[in-house]
């Protein structure tokens, strides 16, 4: 189940060039500019269908397909025209040599519009040392803290797969945090790359004690990154604090974490303006009397968060007088915008299973899906929604109270089926949820009347291989009209 890979979090981590590393937009597309598009552009329509006016254009390629292969300049058509000579055509000037290297270096670097590393590069693995490292990608540190404490503002602390138990502090450094992830957007590395406590690094004496996870805490911007890894295992504090600190938070999965400090949530954020995008916060639990939710917990805050799945978090004990406990978000004095998110199996046993907002906070929710969430109510509080899935309904244009048709809830697998009403149904025909299509059809049972109120509005909402299922009552007649139910 694959995150939907998103441009503009790449752009957050390619702030700057590392170490000569190519830019598209000031060293490519300048060179297309100047000598191809006059030729190939408004769609390349005169030759070949290859428009090379704007990167994703290039990327694109044209009539035969994709011109350029990332990793692999030999292979990638446009640089064999180029290097060649036939591109440009006729008795247009040749591209120089150190162009068309160019190219071909920017191409073997993974043909992004935009660098991936920022500044010096500190290299942690948990083969490297700490008293004998420098950080080099051949004499890499040993723990993260000791790469953030070499660095600069601008710089990317990159992490070998692996399990690391130390509490890290960004000590107010606005820097990229990263596993592997971000050179090829390999999403093993961010199941392979763990902080937190895990049996081996517990039982083989790795951490000298427990992991006190990922803080925020000292004014960092939104260039302060962290992306690519698991987060799990924390006891009793939060595992990602942000307190007066606004990063951006992306590709993690922060799961099986418990809090019982006021507030609690896997994500903690206070006096913070953060963007949280493609993140899966799954399996963590909220305890204790204390207030709070075991997902998510803001106060003071304006935060988004895009194209996440909140999931099966919990939230036990009551609390006491007009204190919250919410399974999926609790959000104080906050705004929330919301889009393309699916909550799930979350379970609260006060105000609400997926979010609370209290009195003096809202939400904005597009394309999400709220399904099977626990509580008094799935959502409590104020929110505008809209091009969403809410069980049970919510007002708002183009809401819709249908099972979603996930591909495999039972197994973690909340990507969509071919059939589901989620699908091409969110604003401008954008697909609801956190996932796209993942499976083939899905049939359903539709009950009556705790689904559908008659026969035929169950049948009119059925397909092929559907079942409706007849609870025991009075019922007007209904017409199947030629479906194989």
């Amino acid at each position: 189940m694959n995150r939907i890979i998103s441009i503009n979090v790449l752009l957050y981590l390619t702030l700057n060039i590392l170490n000569g590393q190519v830019d598209y937009t000031t060293q490519i597309q300048t060179i297309f500019n100047s000598n191809c598009t006059s030729c190939h552009v408004d769609g390349g329509a005169y030759y070949g269908g290859l428009d090379l006016s704007t990167y994703a254009n290039v990327m694109t390629g044209g009539n035969s397909g994709a011109v350029i292969t990332p990793f692999d300049h030999a292979n990638s058509y446009l640089w064999q025209r180029v290097n060649n000579g036939e591109m440009p055509p006729g008795t247009n000037p040749d591209l120089s040599a150190s162009q068309i290297d160019l190219i071909a270096l920017w191409i073997d670097e993974g043909a992004l519009e935009n660098p991936i590393f920022t500044g010096p590069v500190w290299h942690v693995a948990t083969t490297g040392s700490d008293s004998t490292g420098d950080g080099s990608s051949d004499n890499p540190f040993a723990t993260i803290q000791t790469a953030i404490d070499s660095s600069n503002d601008g710089d990317t602390v990159l992490v070998a797969a692996g399990s690391y138990c130390d509490t890290i502090n960004f000590v107010g450094k606005n820097i990229v945090v990263a596993s592997h992830f971000i050179i090829d957007q390999d999403e093993a590395f961010v199941d392979s790359t763990i902080l937190g406590i895990t049996y081996d690094n517990y039982y083989n004496g790795d951490c000298a004690d427990f992991f006190d996870g990922i803080k925020f805490i000292n004014g960092e911007d939104s260039s302060a990154v962290l992306t690519g890894f698991t987060i799990t295992s924390t006891f009793g504090k939060s595992p990602i604090q942000c307190v007066d600190s606004s990063p951006t938070l992306s590709y993690l999965t922060v799961r099986n974490n418990y809090t019982n400090d006021n507030g609690g949530g896997a994500i903690y954020l206070i006096n913070s303006n953060s963007n949280l995008e493609n993140l899966i916060i799954k399996d963590n639990s909220k305890g204790s009397h204390n207030y709070g939710g075991a997902g998510i917990f803001t106060e003071n805050s304006f935060i988004s968060i895009n194209n996440s799945l909140i999931a099966n978090n919990f939230s036990s004990s009551p609390p006491h007088n007009d204190d919250t406990l919410t399974g999926g978000i609790v959000a104080m004095n906050s705004i929330l915008e919301l889009d393309n998110n699916t909550f799930y199996g979350n379970s609260g046993e006060f105000y609400g299973g997926a979010i609370h907002f209290d009195t003096s906070s809202s939400g904005i929710i597009t394309n999400s899906i709220f399904w099977e969430n626990e509580g008094p109510e799935g959502i409590t509080g104020v929110a505008t929604i809209t091009y969403s899935i809410v069980q049970g309904g919510w007002d708002g244009e183009d809401n819709i109270d249908a099972d979603p048709l996930f591909c495999n809830p039972d197994s973690g697998d909340y990507t969509l089926a071919e059939n589901s009403p989620c699908v091409g149904t969110g604003e401008n025909g954008a697909n609801m949820g956190a996932f796209g299509v993942g499976c083939g059809i899905v049939n359903q049972v539709l009950n009556v009347p705790a689904d559908y109120a008659t026969i035929q509005g169950a049948i009119d909402a059925s397909i092929d291989g559907d079942t409706v299922l007849i609870h025991p009552g009075i019922y007007e007649g209904a017409y199947l009209y030629n479906k194989n139910i």
